[in-house]
C-alpha cells in the first residue's frame, strides 16, 4: 500500500506543478466533454459497489501483463473513479491527475505512456472504452515495447469490460 500511496502523492504533486500559471510549460486541466451528463449516466455505474466480475478482470489483466497495478477507471466531472483496482491503493483520484482524458481523445488503440515520476519509472497502458472509461495496467519498471500481441490482449480485456458494463 505504501508504494501506491506514494505514487498517488507524487502524481498529484507533479500535476500541481504542471498546472501552475507562472510555469512556462504548464498544462491546462483536462476538458469536460460536452456530453458529460449523458455520458456519465449511460451505464449508471459511477460510485456503485464492488463487482466480483470487474475485480476478476483487473486481477487477470495484472497477471497477464505482469504489472504491479491494474484498474478499470471511469470519469465524472471532478474525479477519476475506479470501478475495480488491484494494488492502486485508493478508490478515486481527482480528474486533473488522470490520464483518462488524454486516452479518451485518442483513436481507440492502446495508449502507451512511459513516465518518470519522482523515483517511480512507469509504463501506463490504457485502452479507451466506447463511453468514457479505461482499463489500465501500470508498472514500475520500464519495458522495451508493448507488442502488437499485448495491444491485442488489452483490446480483448476492454471488450470484456464493455460486455460487463452493457449487461
Amino acid at each position: 500500500m505504501e508504494l501506491n500511496n506514494n505514487f498517488t502523492i507524487i502524481l498529484q504533486k507533479k500535476y500541481k506543478v504542471m498546472l501552475q500559471e507562472d510555469d512556462d510549460n504548464h498544462y491546462l486541466p483536462p476538458p469536460i466533454p460536452l456530453n458529460e451528463v449523458e455520458r456519465r449516466w449511460r451505464f449508471q455505474i459511477l460510485n456503485t459497489s464492488n463487482d466480483v466480475n470487474f475485480t476478476r478482470i483487473v486481477a487477470l489483466s495484472k497477471e497477464h501483463f505482469k504489472t504491479s497495478i491494474s484498474m478499470i477507471s471511469l470519469l465524472n466531472t471532478t474525479h477519476q473513479w475506479f470501478k475495480a483496482e488491484d494494488n492502486m491503493g485508493c478508490s478515486e483520484t481527482t480528474r486533473e491527475i488522470s490520464f483518462c482524458h488524454a486516452i479518451l481523445q485518442e483513436n481507440g488503440e492502446p495508449f502507451v505512456i512511459p513516465l518518470k515520476i519522482g523515483d517511480f519509472i512507469l509504463c501506463w497502458r490504457s485502452l479507451r472504452t466506447d463511453d468514457g472509461g479505461t482499463i489500465c495496467v501500470i508498472d514500475r519498471e520500464p519495458r522495451d515495447s508493448f507488442s502488437k500481441k499485448d495491444r491485442g490482449s488489452l483490446k480483448e480485456f476492454a471488450k470484456v469490460v464493455m460486455r460487463e458494463l452493457e449487461l
